[in-house]
């Protein structure tokens, strides 16, 4: 089965995909090239909205993967566990991505570094929801013969 490498797989894209777009964000901000579309004005609030945007992404990804995982503990079939899991993974990275992707686009229009710490919380968020053998078992709360077929299927010894 090829499920769990494309759920590697998408996973991995998208993590590569927002670090490239925070890269482009520093050099864009230390070139003088981004536009600071805010100049002159200042609120609390604006100024507070990336970390509560990576908040708001960190609590909705840990949501969603505990109604997710204890929706899926139930399966017995390892086939419809793994699809289970793959659209898990997805729905949870695109709820750290997009709110990530906010977070550097908020970044870029006021030039402003400092929100690159709340962009490094959601990619810590990220991280954290890597996908892996060991966590699908732990999380979907598998038998020793599903993890047994998991390791078989996956490629583990």
């Amino acid at each position: 089965m090829q499920q769990y490498k494309q759920t590697s797989l998408i996973y991995s894209a998208l993590f590569i995909g927002q670090l490239l777009f925070a890269v482009l964000v520093v050099w864009m901000i230390t070139t003088g090239k981004a536009a600071n579309a805010t100049e002159g004005y200042r609120s609390y609030t604006f100024e507070q909205l990336p970390l509560i945007i990576a908040l708001t992404g960190l609590t909705g990804a840990f949501l969603m993967n505990r109604l997710r995982t204890t929706q899926g503990a139930g399966l017995e079939n390892i086939g419809r566990v793994l699809q289970h899991y793959h659209t898990t993974v997805i729905l949870r990275s695109a709820i750290l991505e997009g709110c990530n992707l906010i977070v550097l686009t908020l970044a870029l229009l006021h030039g402003n570094l400092l929100y690159l710490i709340y962009f490094g919380l959601g990619m810590a968020g990220f991280l954290y929801f890597r996908p892996s053998p060991e966590g699908l078992a732990k999380e979907y709360g598998l038998t020793r013969q599903q993890e047994a077929e998991l390791k078989r299927i996956v490629g583990e010894k």
